[in-house]
């Protein structure tokens, strides 16, 4: 097995592990669950195929529905960011970039980018579950309040994961 399928296979378990043993029992407010699973795929490397994102987001989503009982919520959310994810490193990361087989970081991509690549994916993420779990737009303003919450809290600690774990250049 190759260093770098046992590096994110490992990442995959760790990410999962933290979400389901740590992360789902944090309630803040009563409303706020911070997700950090999302991480995994954010942080692939750039040239993985749109295939192999999709069916790893997929997967990712459909663990974390199992132990959480929420049938298909995750799953669903993350099968939409696995599909985005490509079209906005296509907008964000420039040809150079591709050529080297970058992983989005802070340090490879520069701040402005990789902001503008996991706020958008995070708060699409965020938009996808909740509205999903609410299944209706009768209490639009109610769900709308608990994604802009969650995509906060989420963000933050995403953030803060990439900056504790990644070196800088």
């Amino acid at each position: 097995m190759s260093k770098e399928v046992l590096k994110y296979l490992l990442s995959f378990v760790v990410l999962t592990l933290l979400q389901l043993l740590v992360f789902n029992n944090v309630v803040l407010f009563g409303t706020i669950h911070p997700y950090i699973y999302l991480v995994f795929i954010f942080l692939l490397p750039i040239h993985y195929s749109r295939w192999l994102i999709l069916i790893l987001a997929f997967i990712m989503g459909f663990i974390i529905d199992i132990f959480s009982n929420t049938y298909g919520l995750h799953s669903a959310a993350m099968a939409f960011i696995g599909f985005l994810r490509p079209i906005f490193l296509n907008i964000l990361v420039t040809e150079r970039d591709e050529n080297i087989h970058i992983e989005p970081h802070f340090n490879t991509l520069n701040t402005k980018r990789y902001a503008i690549y996991v706020l958008t994916l995070v708060f699409s993420h965020h938009l996808v579950l909740f509205f999903l779990e609410s299944f209706t737009f009768a209490h639009f303003w109610l769900t709308f309040s608990k994604v802009l919450l969650n995509f906060i809290s989420s963000a933050v600690i995403i953030f803060l994961y990439d900056l504790l774990f990644y070196k800088r250049r």
